[in-house]
């Protein structure tokens, strides 16, 4: 009886140690991705990943996921080409689990790119907006102690780029949009748009509306008008809002292209290319930032800048001796990146906001504007008149 049993035990032995050498190796070790510093690089605006907690780990310094990660932790990262808002998910995951995303460079000195990261349910998504070449780490782990298989997805939708924007079948009117004051905390970013048209008796004319963006690719507000402001050669002088001109409404399909909807009907827009190749090709070394600039001291004016290639296109929302929204326009090449001159010239008869198209019947040579930059962010105008005016990014 007792050799029986002997016999039995060094059977039960065996077998399990053949069971071992055929479990496969990687059954036994824990995720590739166990680790802060070997987090699987994902890539892309959208893509799907698999991957288990099972095995996986918590390193010394490492934060609870959420509040609520039991230390099974595995990790991927992102490092986006553009901005825009991303969302990450853990739908279709096979069981109950945290998702918490980081910046940072080390495992015990991270920062959550939102207030409520993560969750606790086999379904976690988190939105955020993400920046262009950043890098950010994903942290799935699991909760209680339960570990399983993961399934990771993630897209992003881009909001559209600042610069010059018209309609090319009605040339002379034109569309001035920035996007900005994107938040981690924020789902949409805010614009700044402003129309450069006509009055229907023919001066220049400029309206603008600005707030948070619905989503990144959408934007409801009241277009604004003002008078009674500083002209080009006037002394400084506060303008007045004359009130609303409607509402608008922003569409964009992508970065470049999108639809208008204001009380003048519906108008198909996208990015102006002023330059050949301004759209794709590098801009000079050294650019100034694509935007709104403004002296502080002077609001109610501004300037609208943006470099393209080599070449730089200012537009200058200001007023007329009568106290009437007008604009002029400037446009040149440049050989560096710190300095600007170019002929100021307005327009005049061209297609407002209820007209049908009419293209622009009068230009007017201004003179010289010139601009001294002294950063990406800072510079001096010098208007026709010879003033100098000092003027920064206008943060909105």
């Amino acid at each position: 009886m007792a050799i029986r049993q002997k016999v039995g035990a060094r059977i039960l032995i065996v077998a399990g140690l053949l069971l071992w050498l055929m479990t496969p190796a990687d059954a036994l070790a824990a995720p590739v991705n166990d680790v802060f510093a070997s987090a699987t690089t994902i890539t892309g605006v959208s893509g799907t990943v698999t991957g288990t907690t099972v095995l996986a780990t918590r390193e010394v310094g490492e934060p609870t996921h959420g509040g609520v990660g039991s230390g099974n932790s595995v990790w991927w990262k992102w490092t986006p080409t553009s901005t825009g808002l991303a969302t990450f998910s853990t739908a279709n995951s096979a069981s109950n689990n945290v998702l918490a995303i980081y910046t940072g460079s080390a495992v015990n000195a991270l920062t959550a790119v939102t207030l409520g990261s993560g969750g606790s349910q086999t379904t976690n998504t988190i939105a955020f907006f993400a920046s262009a070449g950043s890098t950010y780490y994903i942290a799935v782990d699991g909760i209680f102690g339960v570990t399983g298989a993961v399934t990771l997805t993630w897209s992003q939708v881009t909001p559209p780029n600042s610069g010059w924007w018209w309609n090319p079948a009605e040339p002379g009117r034109g569309y001035a949009i920035e996007v900005t004051g994107i938040s981690p905390l924020l789902t949409s970013p805010r614009i700044f748009f402003s129309v450069f048209g006509y009055d229907a008796t023919g001066p220049a004319l400029w309206y603008i509306s600005t707030g948070l963006m619905s989503s990144p690719t959408s934007y409801t507000g009241t277009l604004d008008q003002y008078s009674g402001g500083q002209s080009l050669t006037g002394t400084f002088k506060p303008p007045t809002r004359l009130g609303s001109a409607g509402t608008l409404a922003l569409s964009f399909t992508n970065q470049s292209t999108g639809t208008l909807t204001w009380p003048g009907g519906t108008v198909p827009i996208q990015r102006y290319e002023f330059t050949p190749g301004g759209l794709s090709l590098p801009q000079v070394t050294g650019a100034v930032q694509t935007g709104w600039w403004w002296n502080p001291a002077e609001p109610g004016r501004g300037y609208f800048v943006e470099t393209q290639n080599s070449s730089i296109l200012i537009g200058t929302f200001m007023y007329d001796t009568n106290g009437r929204a007008t604009w002029f326009i400037t446009q040149n090449t440049v050989t560096s990146a710190v300095s600007y001159a170019g002929r100021l010239f307005e327009y005049a008869g061209g297609q407002s906001m209820f007209g049908t198209f009419v293209a622009p019947s009068t230009v007017i040579d201004r003179g010289s504007l010139s601009v001294s930059f002294s950063s990406t962010t800072t510079g001096t105008v010098t208007l026709p008149s010879g003033t100098q005016v000092p003027i920064s990014r206008f943060n909105f």
